[in-house]
C-alpha cells in the first residue's frame, strides 16, 4: 500500500515538474495606457482570487491582441483604455470575451484558472461591478 502511494505521489510529482518553465516568465503586470488626447477613459479590472490549484501559473492577459500581463494568484491588475468595445483574452484558446467599456464605471473580469492536458489556463468572465468590487477589495494590486 505504501510503495503504490509512494508511486503516486512520484507521477503526480513528475508532472508538476515537466511543465515548461516559459510559463513562469515574468513581463509588465501593471499597465496604466493613456487614451488619446480628447478621448474619455474607461478602466478594466482583471483580478484572480488566490486559490491553491493553478498557484504558479501566471496567465497572459490580451487586450485587443496585445498583451498587457500575466496576472498572479490573488492579485488584480488595473488598465485603462478607451471608451467602447473591446476584445479581451488570456491563455485559453478560443475563449475571447467582448465587452463594452464606459467612463463611469469600471468593468471587472474575473480570471478563472482552468485544467488542461499538459498545464491550466486562464479563462476571463465579465463580472458585476458590485462583485467584482467587493473581490477585489480583497486582493492586491500586482506592482512588478
Amino acid at each position: 500500500m505504501k510503495n503504490a502511494a509512494r508511486l503516486i505521489a512520484m507521477i503526480v510529482l513528475a508532472g508538476v515538474v515537466a511543465v515548461p518553465l516559459s510559463i513562469f516568465a515574468q513581463s509588465p503586470a501593471t499597465v496604466l495606457v493613456n487614451a488619446p488626447a480628447g478621448q474619455a477613459k474607461a478602466t478594466i479590472i482583471f483580478y484572480r482570487p488566490g486559490a491553491f490549484y493553478g498557484k504558479a501559473l501566471k496567465p497572459s492577459i490580451y487586450v485587443d491582441g496585445n498583451e498587457i500581463g500575466r496576472l498572479k494568484s490573488g492579485k488584480y491588475i488595473s488598465y485603462q483604455t478607451t471608451v467602447g468595445k473591446h476584445s479581451l483574452s488570456s491563455s485559453k484558446k478560443d475563449a475571447e470575451v467582448e465587452v463594452s467599456v464606459s467612463s463611469d464605471q469600471p468593468q471587472y473580469v474575473e480570471m478563472l484558472i482552468q485544467s488542461g492536458t499538459w498545464r491550466g489556463a486562464g479563462r476571463l468572465v465579465p463580472v458585476p461591478a458590485e462583485e467584482g468590487k467587493h473581490k477585489t477589495d480583497q486582493l492586491k494590486l500586482q506592482e512588478d
